[in-house]
């Protein structure tokens, strides 16, 4: 396992591998609680932080807007509030 993770930690952020880890705490008895998080996690960054960055460079008002409905598509695809990070 040590060796596994040596090989791939220059490729992955490390925030991401100790994430992944945390999934298997306890022999994977949180698993689909950690599945649920994550996915919520990916939504909310995924469609949120665009924002700005990629929609609406030169208009600020885009950007909110973007940012409004991505927060909204985030919570309604996962279910609720709960998938805010």
């Amino acid at each position: 396992l040590s060796s596994f993770i040596h090989t791939i930690s220059p490729y992955i952020p490390p925030g991401l591998l100790l994430c992944v880890a945390s999934a298997f705490i306890v022999g994977g008895k949180y698993l689909s609680f950690w599945r649920n998080e994550f996915i919520g996690t990916l939504l909310m960054v995924s469609f949120t932080f665009s924002a700005g960055k990629w929609v609406g460079i030169d208009s600020q008002n885009v950007a909110w807007l973007s940012h409004f409905i991505g927060v909204v598509a985030a919570d309604y695809i996962g279910g609720g509030q709960h998938v805010n990070p």
